[in-house]
């Protein structure tokens, strides 16, 4: 996708992340990439400095990957989360971990949701890095 190319930015793609539950439930519920109200179709993409800071230190922007053995490491012992959303709303994240990252208002399809507690309690301490 390149900027300008509106047909492109239409295109969408599915990405996943490990979370916590009530996180999860919460991209679920309010349908926008950092599961918070006000999911807004006019949202820029994260800036490449936010992008980097991302990378960098993590819980500035969701990211979500393209890459399940990614999505595995991080939602084990939590959830994973899977959704469909517009190239146009994305920055790449992580290229070691095939990160893509965006505002918390991205719009999203939430297409699955994984319990991956094994029957056990959350740590919600060692969750995934990424707000």
């Amino acid at each position: 996708y390149q900027s300008g190319d509106a047909a492109a930015g239409e295109t969408e793609v599915v990405l996943c992340r490990g979370t916590i539950g009530p996180q999860a439930e919460n991209i679920v519920s309010f349908k926008t990439a950092g599961g918070i109200e006000g999911g807004d179709v006019e949202v820029l993409p994260v800036s490449a400095e936010i992008a980097k800071e991302q990378v960098r230190s993590g819980r500035i922007v969701p990211e979500y990957t393209t890459d399940l053995s990614v999505a595995d490491r991080f939602s084990r012992e939590h959830y994973l989360i899977i959704v469909r959303v517009k190239v146009k709303y994305l920055t790449r994240g992580s290229v070691s971990e095939s990160g893509w990252v965006m505002p918390k208002k991205t719009p999203v399809d939430p297409v699955g949701i994984i319990d991956r507690t094994y029957g056990k309690a959350e740590n919600t301490g060692q969750a995934n890095a990424s707000k």
